[in-house]
């Protein structure tokens, strides 16, 4: 989450947001804000290629991760 709001413009594909508990799914052609301070996450749920812009209206992004990222794994 954010401490601002971050504005996603889907532009090709499908997409479900989830935004705290609530999920939404939507398609190019979509623009979606996401308050601040609301804790949200997005996966690609279409069978093509998702394409966005995530815009964060600050000079630098500023991120408050609840869970730990996906790190790499040296195999």
């Amino acid at each position: 989450m954010h401490p601002y709001a971050e504005t996603f413009i889907v532009q090709k594909g499908q997409v479900t947001f989830y935004l705290e508990y609530q999920a939404i799914e939507v398609e190019g052609g979509t623009i979606l804000v996401v308050p601040p301070n609301t804790p949200h996450r997005f996966i690609n749920s279409g069978d093509e290629p998702l394409q966005q812009i995530s815009i964060h209206p600050v000079s630098e992004m500023i991120t408050h991760w609840l869970e730990e990222p996906n790190q790499p794994t040296n195999a």
